[in-house]
């Protein structure tokens, strides 16, 4: 038994300090006049565990499958179970066995041919998204414009801009 055992504190009291935003330190020196190792030690016996940030609600498979039969999608899932983060809500779901939701995209003639029409009209890359006829994000449009060699020449032609860049050396 210790001393925080003698004067009745309880797990409660210490959650209570800690929804303060209090450190354990703060709560050992300033709140109970001990050492923060005899809150440990008090912590270990009474089987208190910090409090951690809550990142969202645990499901399962079959409640994310459930949530996929009803048509959400992979951000209105995570904010439905209330995850803080994109990120912290896919790392959850991998640890469930759940594979990602990507969806190959098919470089077709048809649709380089497309992007690249718009690309030649000088329309931006989110532009281009908007309007080609297949469903993608704006990163995979530019890194598809960027693999496969369908920039118009004008403005990231780097032999140009390397040329550029020399002739002004000389000038300097």
């Amino acid at each position: 038994m210790c001393i925080l055992d003698e004067i009745g504190f309880t797990p409660e009291q210490y959650f209570e300090l800690k929804d303060k935003r209090m450190t354990d330190e703060e709560i050992a020196y300033d709140e109970l006049d001990i050492a923060p190792w005899k809150l440990g030690e008090w912590k270990r016996r009474h089987g208190v565990k910090n409090a951690k940030i809550s990142h969202g609600k645990k499901f399962t498979r079959e409640e994310w499958e459930e949530k996929r039969k009803e048509g959400l999608t992979e951000p209105a899932i995570a904010e439905f179970f209330e995850y803080k983060t994109f990120s912290i809500y896919l790392r959850y779901k991998r640890s469930l066995g759940i594979p990602p939701m990507t969806k190959k995209i098919e470089r077709t003639p048809e649709l380089l041919a497309e992007i690249k029409k718009y690309l030649d009209q000088g329309l931006l890359i989110k532009e281009i998204t908007e309007k080609i006829s297949v469903k993608m994000s704006s990163v995979m449009v530019g890194r598809i414009i960027r693999e496969e060699g369908l920039h118009d020449g004008k403005s990231s032609d780097s032999k140009s801009i390397q040329e550029n860049r020399e002739s002004a050396n000389k000038g300097a």
